[in-house]
């Protein structure tokens, strides 16, 4: 037991060898075990097992009628329960800052959520105005001559857009429906774009071919005349 590098299990082995010997009426002998795990508790800065190891000697010191050592480790156990009290205030302060700070952040993050709120309304709202001046921009492309590719190209970027802002307002719901469990969010992402794949396939064929083969204005039909009018002439006066 001695070899072991623990020596705060050391001291807690003379402990329990020290109560075995009072146990058998071998109070002298116990007196050595309870020193040496006092001794051991405190080169290990154990108060707890200093304590206990104090209390069993003034125990068997009042008992052999030795009041002087007695009194000694008495001290020593109120010196010791005082250290602990102190220590215990101190945890409990520590334990209120932490709270205090605990609370402060709640706080904090109460105050900042209309805030954090409205700067994301205000996002989702400049990312649809986005997405509808792309749709504008490509219903517009389809009644003027150009390449098919780019209408294609156009249609592409915009059913990305429409999908991805879609994907993105779901995600909030779907975290708040599985409480961000992985698993959940996994099948759930699965099963979603399942579904929005081939439709996103779909009505972006539909709408390019479209496009390409009508054109939604047709600029041919469109007259300028009478819209520039020529200015008044005054009529001069004799």
């Amino acid at each position: 037991m001695q070899r072991d590098p623990n020596i705060i299990g050391q001291s807690n082995f003379f402990n329990r060898f020290g109560q075995f010997l009072i146990r058998h009426n071998q109070p002298t002998e116990a007196i050595i075990q309870f020193e040496n795990a006092l001794r051991l508790a405190r080169a290990a800065s154990y108060p707890d097992y200093m304590l206990s190891a104090a209390r069993q000697l003034e125990q068997v010191y009042l008992q052999k009628k030795d009041f002087k050592n007695a009194y000694a480790y008495a001290t020593l156990i109120r010196d010791l329960t005082d250290s602990l009290n102190e220590m215990s205030k101190k945890d409990q302060l520590i334990i209120l800052e932490i709270d205090h700070e605990a609370r402060q952040r709640e706080l904090a993050a109460e105050r900042e959520l209309p805030e954090r709120n409205r700067r994301d309304n205000i996002q989702y709202l400049a990312i649809t105005i986005a997405i509808v001046l792309v749709f504008v921009i490509l219903m517009m492309l389809g009644s003027f001559k150009v390449p098919e590719w780019s209408i294609k190209a156009l249609g592409f970027v915009s059913f990305i857009l429409l999908f991805e802002f879609i994907i993105l307002v779901m995600d909030h719901k779907i975290f708040e429906l599985t409480k961000g469990e992985p698993w959940k969010i996994f099948l759930i992402k699965i099963f979603v774009i399942a579904l929005l794949l081939p439709l996103h396939e779909f009505l972006e064929k539909r709408l390019t071919r479209y496009l390409i083969n009508h054109k939604l204005i047709d600029l041919s039909k469109v007259s300028f005349k009478g819209i520039i009018r020529r200015p008044a002439t005054r009529v001069k006066r004799s």
